[in-house]
């Protein structure tokens, strides 16, 4: 009687086992039906556009490779790219687009496959320019960074950098004079609109590439172990069939002059 209980018993709690995981997973189904992604969009964005998820490339692949798996997105534009990853941390926001990879911040975060490659570029002062052979020569000058960036493909950490809130305060110090130069990726300027146009135009400032930095690319990261790592998998296969649509393609020569795309 003893094991035909004890059996009864482990048969009950194994249905019970299964119904909890069955009703768990409808739960974790339900809470995926939307997702929000924060990003710091570019100087020049319209943080009110309607039409924010097909307004550039990036936005474009993002969002259209959730729709492709049935998931609704939302855009959170209204913080620092610091910001997002702190709310991302904390579960306020599901996902933080544009992330390079970055050994610290992958124990946090996991990573979705890159979208694509970008190309590292040195930008000084026409009148006062810096000999930069290898990466290691980029600790003889000043230079001038953003807070929360990562710049370990330069083979610089955040101390090593005079770091401001922006772009636009990078841009003022080596302007004036404070850094003798910063680094960031060509297709990232491109992506700031005439802003940027203008500013790889001016006569005042130069830009080259910088021998020896990797060139890193770009992911969608989640929090670990969170209910919206889990829909990475499926992601990564959409966004294979997004990067490769015209739409996709149209979007990215019109704002990268004709900076040719890498996987």
């Amino acid at each position: 009687m003893m094991r035909i209980a004890r059996k009864n018993c482990w048969k009950v709690s194994g249905i019970f086992f299964l119904m909890c995981c069955l009703c768990s997973s409808a739960a974790v189904a339900e809470d995926l039906n939307r997702v929000t992604v924060c990003y710091e969009p570019a100087p020049g964005t319209l943080k009110d556009d309607p039409h924010i998820a097909n307004s550039n490339f990036f936005n474009y692949i993002v969002s259209e490779a959730f729709v492709q798996i049935g998931i609704k997105v939302s855009f959170d534009l209204e913080h620092t790219f610091k910001s997002c990853l702190l709310l991302a941390q904390q579960g306020r926001v599901d996902f933080v687009s544009g992330a390079y990879y970055d050994q610290e911040r992958a124990k946090i975060f996991d990573y979705s496959d890159h979208y694509y490659t970008l190309t590292p570029q040195i930008f000084y002062t026409t009148s006062h320019p810096v000999s930069i052979t290898q990466v290691s020569d980029l600790k003889k000058y000043r230079g001038c960074g953003i807070y929360g960036s990562s710049y370990s493909h330069y083979g610089l950490v955040q101390n090593d950098l005079d770091l401001g809130p922006g772009y636009e305060s990078m841009f003022n110090k080596l302007l004036a004079r404070r850094c003798d130069y910063f680094v960031e990726e060509l297709e990232v300027v491109y992506e700031m609109g005439p802003k940027g146009r203008s500013f790889l135009d001016s006569q005042a400032i130069t830009h080259a590439d910088v021998s020896g930095a990797r060139a890193p690319s770009r992911y969608l990261i989640t929090r670990k172990n969170s209910l919206a790592s889990q829909l990475l998998p499926k992601f990564n296969q959409a966004l294979i069939v997004v990067i490769n649509s015209p739409k996709a393609k149209e979007l990215w020569n019109r704002d990268h002059n004709g900076v040719v795309y890498k996987k």
